[in-house]
This record gives C-alpha cells, structure tokens and sequence, in this order.
C-alpha cells in the first residue's frame, strides 16, 4: 500500500466509500463526521445543503435513527443511490441488508422514510430478517406489512440507515445524520426519550475516529445548547470539533457582537473553529426557491450577513462548510489508515479462527474417514488424561486423589479406639510447625482441641499441615517438648485458644468454669516465675482494676482470682509481666456474666497483643495430638464382658476362641462402616470421569453437535456400566475379604510390633508395666542389680504384670493392630480396582462402543454425513463467519492496493 500521506483527499475518501460498499462499516468504526444538535436547530437543512439529500421533514423531531450518508463524484451518471440498513441482530451482531436502488432524487425522500419506519417496528424488521438478507423483499411488501401490523413503532432505534450516492453534481463526503437532542417534552411518559437519544448521539460521538459537527442555531442562548455539554463530554479541548452556526439570519437584535466574536473563535474556542449558514424557510422551500442563492444573497446583502462575511471570510456557507469538512475528513483517514489496516488484518485472522471452530461442512464421502479420524483422537485424548500423559498440571489426578484420600480418612474414623482409666489405645499424630506461618494457619483454623466435634478446620474441612493432614477424630493438642499440656491437665481441662504476638511469640488463654457463675482465667507462660498481675476493666474504659487477690501458679501457668458474675456488663481481662502487659483484650465469657460452660476467649484479640517475653521458642516446634476419651471407645470392662457372652465350652484363658470371636465382632463393626465411604467414593470418580468426558467431547467434537451428542451418550452409558462393574469388585474387597471369618495377613511382623505395643501401652494404663523413666540413673542401675538377685533377668523395661482382664487386653490390642493392617490393604486395592474397571475400563472399551453405537461399519457414507449436519443456528453463524472473512479479505486487500 502507499504510504498514506501520498493518497489524495478524494483517493482516501475513495477508499473508505469501497470499504463501505463492502460492508466493513458492520466490523469496524471507519472515520465519519457526526452531524449533532437539538430539535430544530437547522440540522437537516444543513444536511441536504451538504448532500443535496431531501431528508425526512416534519414538525418535531424528523430524524429517529442514524442516517450514514456517503456521496462520491462520478462523471458517467447524474444519480445513482443505494439505501441500506444496518442493524443489531438477536444474536449480536451486526447485519447489512440493501434494501433499495434510486436513480430518480425526488423517490428518495419516500424510500427513506419507508426504510426509517420499517426500522422503528422492530416485528416487521424481525419477520422480513430472512427476505431482507436474500433481498427478495420488495420496497412496496415493506410498506405493505408496516400498514398492517399491530406493533407499535419505537420512537428512536440504534439500527442505521446507510445512503450511498454517486453523480457528477456530488463532492466526496461522509457524514452521519443523528436525532436531535431533546430539550424536554410535553408529555411525562415521553421524558425517557431525552436519554434515548443523548445515549444514541454518545455512542457516536465518544469514537475518536469522529468528527463533530456542533449546529449551534444563533436564535437561541448558546449556554442553553446541551449539544455543547455532550461534545465536550468526549472532546474537552476541541481538538475534533467543529461550531457550525446555523440560522445567522436569525439572530437577535443585541446580540450580534456575541455572535461574532464566536464565529471569530474568539470565545468557546474550538481548533477547528466555527462557520456560519443561513437556513430556508420552509415556504421558501415549498416555492423551490435555490437554496445557495437565498444564502448567498443574505452573507451579500444583508448588514449581519455582511459583517460575518468580513470577520470570517471563507468560513461563511454551506459550500465552504462541505470543503472545509471534505478536507478533514479526508485529513483523518489519512492518518487512521495504518491503523485501520492493523485492525481489520486482526480482526481478519479471529474470524477465520471463528469459521475453523464452527467446521467446514462435510461432504457425504468425507464422513466415514472424518468419523474414524475424531474418534480415534478422542480415545488418545481421554487416555491422556487418564494416564496422566502430556504436560502438568493434571486436574483430573488431583481430583482422583483427593477422593482416595477422603475415602482413607472416613475408613480411618471408622477404627476401634480401647479406653482405659482415662488413657485412650489409638494413634497420636504428629505435625512439625517448620517457621511462624505454620503456627498461623493453624490458629485460623481455630481447632485446637479437636474434641469439640468431629471434623476439624474452617467449614469442617480437613486440615493439612506440611503434607500432613490430620485424620477425623477427637484430639487434644500438646506442645513438644517445651509446652506440654501434661503439667497442667490436673489445672485445665478446658478448650484452649492459642494466640501469638505480632512478634510471633505464642501464649495461651483458657477459661475454667469452677462452679456456675464463677470461673478463672489462665494464662500459659512457661517462662515466668514471678512479676505477674492480672487486671480488668469495663469494655470501652480506659483505666485497668487489679485484682484483689494475687494470681496463682500452677505448674506452668498463671491463673486468676475468681472471678464472678458482675451483672450484664462486659469485661476484658489482661494479664502483665513486670508491668509490661502481654495479653489483653480477653471479652469472654459472653454478655451476660459468667455462664455454666466452658467458652473460648476471643481470637481477634490476638492483634492488640504485644511482646511477653525476650526469648522466643525454638523452630521448629513438634505439635502432638493425642487421643482423647470419646463415646466411640470401647472400655476395657465392656471388651472383658463381650468375651464373656462370647465364651462357648473353651476355657477362660487370655486370646482364646471366645476373644478371638470378639475381635471378628470388633472388626466387622467397623469395617461395616467402609460400605457408604468406598460407594460415594466410587459415585465421585464416575461423576469426575463423565465431567472428564463431556469436556473432551465438546473440545474434540465441538464442531458437530449431533456427534458430540450421540458419542457423549454411548460413554456415558459405558461410564455407568463400568461403574456397576467396580460397584461389585468393592462388595468383593470388603465382604469377601475385609470381613471375612479368619484374620489373615502375610505381614506378620509388623502385626506383632503393633500388637506387643499396644499391649504394653493398655498394660501400663492398668498400671501392670514399668515405667523407667521415672527414675534417674542410679536409681534404674540400683533397680537392675535387686531384680537381677531375685531372679529376674530379662530388661526391665519390657516387664509386665498380667492384669484382671488380660483377655480384654489381647482383643483390644488384637483388633487394634489388625485393622491397621486391614485399612492399607483396602485403601491399596481399592484404588487399584477403580483404575482397572472403572477409568483404564472406560478407555479400553470406548473406541469399540462408540463405533458399535455409531454405526460407522454398517451405514452408508450418506446416513453418516447426516450426524454431521449442524443446527440451523451453526449453519447461520458458519455462513455469516463466511460472509465476514470475505469482506475483510477483500477490504485488506484495498487497504493492501490502494
């Protein structure tokens, strides 16, 4: 293409007049001067004096819609014009219909006023759509159809009315006719139309490709004109405006000076400043008097004609108007070319992408070959995604796993749990908080006594800690080593709420009910041995009261005097250390006074609290969670008495027949309650995998709905056979093996570790073991030599005592131990199960199924083509995407050539 500042103002306006034949005004915003003012201002006369187009006149507001109006000269013909519509499909878009040729001017104010109103009945638009586009509706069917139907017209559309015109009387120009802005109405139901139409003139005027023309008529006060709001609202410095005065001859007696100073731009300066025109009258119109001779005759003879004349010469007009705005439009689109070609080459390559999405249509001996093609791709695809091949990240897994794992964590909860004189048999959990952030995710989940209710975690939701996820159960938290709960039990046996400074330092408070109203506060400070007080005050104070008495230290915590119900007021609690305060704004128990329940200090208190003390504890920090007594626990009393029931003609000796029985029973119960996690785990994978399937098929058969319907039916019809399949491999793995009669594993070794374990631990809950530890060097050494003489040989350590129920000891140890076992060969095979039947399953077999149920062996070429006709709305878009492509073609190839 040449460079633009080489074309001439009339082969750049040739250019954008061909665009405009091509209909790439329905895609993009080509440059265009905008006509704009209110009601009666001369807006229309200015425009026919421009175009020499008889727009629509009446009384009131003439213009309902945009008028688009290009004129071109063309020695070969006095007049030829074509009028077309563009308008805002259901769907979006925009579409272009030619709806008449004219070649006689006098026709064309009938023809526009036809197309105006066809455009204001938007039933009649929408009925004729498909005749319009075809153009087989006839102007004289338009108007027939608008005389007879019911619907009554808008008073203003968006839809536009294009007018192309080409003579040898005509100049090159593009302008936009636009409604008149509405001052006010008569009418209260017709107040809504102002906007109506100041938003119809917006959408024009904010384009930076526009160009305003601002009719300003010199018979009203020019600070009353909102056309001068509005233009200023998207130009603010006049940089794309133009002052067109219009009915100079009108201009009242006074303000002549004010008027020209105007046109002089001497006041509202606009760069591109202001002409000035003279209207006809409507009876000068109706005797056919010549306009240009009317006007000139006034700027001629007329004293105020004659001044502005003088002040502005070149700038008074019609014909200086369309040469000044000839030149500047033509100014613009030399200047917007290059990018103009930009956009319509982007624009062009979306489209094409858009008529690639939507699929080519398909010939009837292209379909056998085209159906095989698909399918085979889809079957990668899905095996992909099954086998976790191509590029991370692989959301499908994640989701996969996430169901393994719940269902461990609901067979987990399922486990027997042994109680004995407070000391609960199960396994204690362990997390290691590596640095701050650690112990803050772990203080927003506010659970720090799990033994609250099940579940743990905002919303319920598991908690994970550095891969750690801490099972479903009850819990007590304790600190390792520095802060253990032990040298406190006997003090609190409350629920904790764990706080840190903004140091990072930790603390603990808790409040203990002591009897209903009263109750204590504690504070954790391990560290302190003297220097504290506690204090309170009213909420909303600012002065602290101490305490009568002194706090009080229990092992490692301090707790305060007793505090009692002090009627409805609500106190906050601080407690101090060497006159440095180091907790405050403990609010509980709640308004009200004191209650008969344990309640947990306020969290948000954490924020005001400040440094306590100039060490700070190690990282990382071990958090041990150890079990607590639940009413799922089995007591040791209730296992002796169920071996008792369970005793037949045997003996009553420890791990015979009878507990035998009673850990089949203990086991069975449990594993009883695998049943519903393993089917809603089974229900989430196959409701995954058809997710799975349903966005492979749109992805890789998007382009033919009818096959992407037919082939997502077949998979899911195998999805739900596979799952009936898996359905009954797990009532294999659980009936026929879990709880089968005989407990059998070839892991012997670690059963007995776990065994012996958990008997030592119920043993020294009995107080039947030893516990070393307790003594201090020479003392064990002294202990060793007396055991040795009196005949004991073996390592102390490992003595017990058989104890009054060694058989409930056996079981609960027994069963412990098993279902360990029990639960990682179940949660192995399970998993293992599901991707042999259920998702490698729907794999193997997909291929075969949808060919079986496609009939892709059996049908003619013609009856498979049929599966890939597309709905008649993917016809419609294919033929528009079409339609659009060529255009845009052809438009950069002008753009490219010109």
């Amino acid at each position: 293409m040449p460079e633009a500042s080489m074309l001439s103002a009339q082969e750049a306006i040739s250019v954008i007049h061909k665009l405009r034949a091509l209909g790439i005004d329905a895609d993009v915003d080509l440059p265009r001067i905008c006509v704009v003012g209110k009601q009666s201002s001369g807006k229309s006369s200015v425009m026919e004096a421009l175009t020499g187009i008889p727009l629509p006149r009446a009384s009131g507001t003439c213009t309902r819609c945009a008028f688009e109006i290009s004129t071109r000269h063309f020695d070969e013909c006095a007049f030829d014009c074509t009028v077309s519509v563009r308008t805002l499909g259901q769907d979006g878009t925009r579409q272009k219909f030619t709806l008449a040729s004219v070649t006689n001017p006098s026709d064309l104010p009938g023809v526009l006023e036809t197309v105006q109103r066809l455009l204001l009945n938007s039933g009649v638009l929408l009925d004729l759509t498909n005749k319009l586009q075809d153009r087989s509706a006839s102007l004289a069917e338009v108007r027939q159809a608008l005389e007879t139907s019911q619907i009554k017209p808008s008073a203003f559309t968006e839809d536009i009315v294009i007018i192309d015109i080409k003579g040898k009387m005509y100049s090159d120009l593009e302008l936009i006719d636009l409604p008149g802005l509405i001052q006010s109405t008569g009418e209260a139901d017709e107040e809504s139309l102002i906007g109506i139409v100041d938003d119809l003139c917006r959408t024009y005027l904010q384009q930076p490709n526009t160009l305003i023309v601002m009719c300003l008529p010199c018979n009203d006060d020019l600070d009353n004109q909102a056309v001068r709001r509005i233009a200023k609202e998207f130009d603010d410095e006049g940089l794309r405006t133009v002052g067109l005065l219009t009915k100079a001859d009108l201009v009242p007696q006074g303000t002549e000076q004010k008027w020209t100073n105007i046109l002089q731009a001497k006041q509202n300066e606009l760069r591109l400043g202001y002409f000035a025109m003279r209207n006809p009258t409507q009876a000068e119109l109706d005797k056919g008097l010549p306009r240009a001779d009317l006007e000139g005759f006034f700027f001629k003879t007329d004293p105020l004609g004659q001044s502005l004349q003088v002040v502005a010469p070149g700038r008074c007009g019609a014909a200086f108007v369309g040469r000044f705005l000839s030149e500047q439009l033509s100014d613009m689109i030399t200047r917007q070319l290059p990018g103009l070609r930009s956009k319509i080459r982007t624009m062009l390559e979306e489209s094409k992408e858009e008529l690639a999405a939507l699929g080519e249509s398909v010939q009837s001996h292209e379909a056998r070959p085209l159906l095989r093609s698909i399918i085979d791709k889809l079957h990668g695809s899905l095996a992909a995604h099954i086998e976790a091949g191509g590029a991370p990240p692989f959301r499908f897994w994640a989701a996969i796993k996430e169901y393994y794992e719940n269902l461990k964590d609901d067979c987990y909860a399922a486990r027997p749990t042994f109680e004995f004189n407070s000391c609960v048999l199960d396994d204690p959990i362990e997390i290691t908080l590596r640095h701050q952030a650690d112990l803050n995710l772990l203080s927003r989940h506010g659970k720090w006594d799990l033994g609250v209710g099940e579940g743990h975690g905002q919303n319920n939701a598991p908690l994970t800690i550095n891969g750690k996820k801490l099972p479903k159960g009850q819990f007590q938290v304790q600190w390792d080593p520095k802060c253990c709960l032990d040298d406190v039990q006997e003090a609190c046996e409350t629920p904790l709420g764990m706080y840190t400074t903004s140091e990072g330092m930790p603390w603990v408070a808790t409040w203990e009910v002591e009897k209903k109203g009263e109750g204590h506060y504690w504070y954790f400070l391990p560290d302190i041995d003297s220097g504290v007080k506690m204090q309170y005050r009213k909420v909303g104070d600012s002065s602290w009261s101490m305490y009568r008495s002194t706090p009080t230290r229990i092992g490692k915590w301090w707790r305060t005097p007793l505090w009692s119900r002090m009627g409805s007021e609500e106190f906050e609690q601080s407690c101090w250390v060497n006159d440095m305060i180091v907790a405050q704004g403990i609010t509980g128990p709640a308004k009200g006074g004191v209650g008969d329940k344990a309640e947990r200090p306020d969290e948000a208190a954490a924020a005001r609290i400040r440094k306590s003390r100039a060490a700070q504890d190690d990282w990382p920090l071990v958090l041990r969670f150890k079990p607590t007594v639940s009413s799922k626990c089995l007591n040791l009393i209730d296992v002796a008495d169920r071996i008792t029931a369970a005793r037949g003609r045997e003996s009553c000796l420890p791990g015979g027949p009878a507990a035998y029985r009673v850990v089949q029973q203990i086991l069975s119960d449990s594993h009883a309650q695998w049943k519903q996690p393993m089917e809603r785990c089974i229900d989430s994978v196959s409701k995954k995998l058809e997710h799975l399937v349903n966005d492979t098929c749109r992805d890789v058969l998007g382009k033919y709905s009818k096959v992407e319907s037919r082939v997502v039916e077949s998979l899911h019809v195998l999805i739900a056979k596979c799952k009936r399949d898996m359905a009954l491999r797990a009532t294999e793995l659980l009936e026929r093996q879990e709880k089968a009669p005989d407990l059998l594993t070839q892991n012997d070794k670690c059963l007995s570790d776990s065994f012996q374990a958990a008997q030592q631990f119920l043993r020294g809950a009995m107080g039947c073991s030893l516990n070393l530890d307790m003594l201090d060097a020479t003392e064990r050494s002294r202990f060793s030599e007396l055991a040795a003489k009196a005949g004991l040989t073996k390592d102390p350590s490992t003595w017990v005592a058989i104890g009054d129920h060694e058989d409930a000891v056996w079981t609960a140890a027994a069963a412990h131990a098993y279902y360990k076992l029990s639960l990682q060969r179940f949660c192995d095979a399970f998993p293992r199960a599901v991707d042999d039947l259920l998702l490698r399953g729907t794999v193997r077999q997909c291929r075969e199924i949808i060919f079986k149920d496609l009939h892709v062996d059996q049908w003619t070429d013609e009856e498979l083509r049929n599966m890939f006709e597309a709905d008649p709305d993917v016809e419609r878009r294919r033929r528009e995407a079409q339609a659009k492509v060529k255009r845009l073609e052809e438009g950069f190839s002008i753009l490219e050539t010109s």
